[in-house]
């Protein structure tokens, strides 16, 4: 038992500076004024705190539950939505992007963090609702990356040794849109690649 836990305490710092790596290479994409759709979770926090050293950039990030690291940012203009009413604050935001003449035609962006994506399912989810939310922040961007890295690709519809014991099979899924960017890493099978370019990886970027 001491052992497995020390084995998986050693190789966090090797999950994290993936996670940096995949966020930085996602920040690359983006352009100044955009708009920025972010579910929160490790890779997506990391893309905030990415985007928090480019300070030429001013990026509105909506996302769908809020964490202590993402508001440590003042120079970034936030809106966390989280709980029951998530949906519907998402709908009213949108609403006030879509009016707003000094918003409307902004460049959006999505940034999805994936622990599981199944070529025939689509992004996994651990609920109804993260699942919903999801497919907003899919259907409202012009531009979307999802961001995996390759320990949840090498097995097709599987993930791999830590995301395994993390995050159970899933039985809520969202949908991957018809044109979407895979950022990953470089240990990303040639097989899993090709099964998701089927499925509308149209640009895939190995961060390295």
């Amino acid at each position: 038992m001491a052992s497995a836990m020390h084995s998986a305490l050693a190789a966090r710092p090797g999950i994290w500076a993936r996670r940096r790596t995949m966020a930085r290479a996602a920040v690359a994409y983006v352009r100044d004024n955009a708009i920025v759709f972010l579910d929160t979770n490790a890779a997506t926090q990391q893309v905030a705190i990415e985007l928090r050293q480019k300070l030429r950039f001013r990026v509105y990030v909506i996302t769908n539950s809020g964490g202590p690291v993402l508001r440590r940012f003042p120079r970034l203009a936030f809106a966390f939505l989280y709980g029951a009413g998530a949906e519907r604050e998402f709908a009213q935001i949108l609403r006030r992007l879509d009016n707003a003449r000094s918003t409307r035609k902004r460049p959006r962006y999505a940034f999805i963090d994936a622990v599981h994506l199944d070529p025939a399912r689509g992004i996994a989810c651990k609920s109804a609702a993260e699942a919903r939310m999801k497919s907003l922040l899919l259907a409202h961007a012009e531009k979307i990356f999802i961001l995996a890295d390759a320990c949840t690709l090498n097995s097709p519809g599987l993930a791999d040794g830590p995301a395994a014991a993390q995050y159970p099979p899933a039985e809520h899924w969202a949908s991957f849109p018809e044109s979407w960017t895979l950022i990953t890493t470089d240990a990303a099978s040639a097989a899993a690649l090709k099964e998701l370019r089927g499925a509308g990886a149209t640009e895939i970027v190995i961060a390295d």
